[in-house]
């Protein structure tokens, strides 16, 4: 390989890092900007739905209890119910 094809491939390197940097920090930077965005209105109770129905947030919820709804394969919660609402854990 000459010298002038060596120094073209390492550029090309350089070049790629670089964009993978930059990409990295773009998108890093807008993920921040949605969780900012998204974590502005968590301080309301009186919004959240799953709060006043089930008396607990979502996050909170145990889905380790009954296993996976055998329609619809998605993980059933600890009031029975899943993603189809098979009512598969009855």
């Amino acid at each position: 390989m000459n010298e002038r094809a060596h120094r073209s491939i390492q550029f090309s390197k350089i070049i790629i890092m670089f964009l993978t940097s930059a990409y990295h920090v773009i998108v890093g930077n807008m993920f921040d900007i949605v969780r900012n965005f998204i974590s502005l209105d968590d301080d309301s109770d009186e919004d959240d739905d799953h709060l006043k129905i089930f008396g607990k947030y979502a996050v909170d919820v145990d889905y380790n209890r009954f296993g996976y709804c055998i329609l619809c394969n998605t993980r059933i919660d600890e009031f029975g119910y899943c993603a189809c609402s098979g009512g598969a854990a009855d």
